[in-house]
């Protein structure tokens, strides 16, 4: 008797140790976005603390600020440098107003991009021009060193604003605001862009 306890309680704590990276937003005051152009009329510029971005993101090689992106694809400001990388996944929800979408670095495969967002007040179910994001959130992972490179938080301000075609499926945008490196210290990432796929 007491063994099967014992099992019941260590499976029960191990399947409910999935939920412990998990954030509620609720009672979350959403701050006024700013104002962002249009990202696909829009050449990136370089964030204006470099020094920071440069030392804390560091750049890869491969990646160049061409005007429009590949498909599925993401590309961040980093300095005078830049990061990209691939996006191998995108889910919306049902009610398509809620998305995540991801993908490696070109330069490391141990490293990569996480976007969530909000759509509550325009939902993704029909082709939308400058459609701003309720609430949004980045996360550059690295999982050689087990932490994140950066993370975006609302209080700083966090905003995307996309163009999506619903016939198409496709969601091209740009994002920007502060985050907090591993470090502890805070840098504005600015013109940061991506192009997904949604199902």
């Amino acid at each position: 008797m007491r063994v099967s306890l014992f099992i019941s309680i260590l499976l029960a704590l191990g399947c409910c140790s999935a939920c412990v990276k998990e954030h509620s937003v609720e009672g979350l005051t959403i701050p006024a976005l700013d104002s962002l152009p249009d990202s696909s009329q829009v050449e990136p510029t370089p964030s204006a603390d470099s020094s920071l971005v440069n030392n804390l993101l560091g750049g890869c090689y491969s990646c160049q600020p061409q005007a429009a992106l590949a498909d599925s694809s993401w590309l961040i400001p980093a300095g005078t440098r830049w990061q990209c990388g691939s996006l191998t996944g995108a889910v919306i929800n049902i009610e398509r107003d809620a998305l995540t979408f991801f993908g490696p670095s070109a330069c490391s495969q141990d490293s990569g991009l996480i976007i969530n967002a909000y759509f509550k007040s325009q939902p993704l179910n029909q082709s939308r021009l400058g459609v701003r994001a309720d609430w949004a959130s980045a996360v550059y992972y690295d999982n050689i060193s087990g932490q994140y490179v950066f993370v975006s938080k609302p209080e700083n301000k966090f905003s995307l604003v996309a163009n999506y075609n619903h016939e198409t499926r496709e969601l091209i945008g740009e994002w920007s605001g502060e985050a907090v490196y591993a470090t502890g210290a805070v840098g504005k990432i600015r013109g940061a862009r991506f192009r997904c796929q949604l199902k």
